[in-house]
């Protein structure tokens, strides 16, 4: 790999802090979906339930769609990673 590819691929602790916070306003994101069912769950439900504004909550997420899609990434990888042991008998 050369160098200069190396040092594109570090992340900048804006970055880093931005993935930290999108991905702490997952868990009450889930919990509205839970709670209210996909449908019915709004950007301002989610954003009550994070504790933050929503126009704070649409500068991390354009959509509730987008952050069900990272909720059912992540639970996929958790499962994944879960049955990855038992794949290998």
């Amino acid at each position: 790999m050369c160098p200069q590819r190396a040092h594109s691929a570090r992340r900048t602790p804006r970055e880093t802090a931005r993935d930290a916070f999108r991905a702490s306003l997952r868990e009450p994101a889930e919990r509205v979906f839970v709670r209210s069912g996909f449908q019915a769950a709004k950007m301002t439900d989610i954003a009550v339930a994070a504790g933050v504004a929503v126009g704070t909550l649409y500068n991390y997420f354009e959509s509730k769609e987008e952050i069900f899609a990272e909720i059912y990434a992540a639970h996929s990888r958790d499962l994944h990673a879960l049955l990855q042991p038992l794949l290998k008998v």
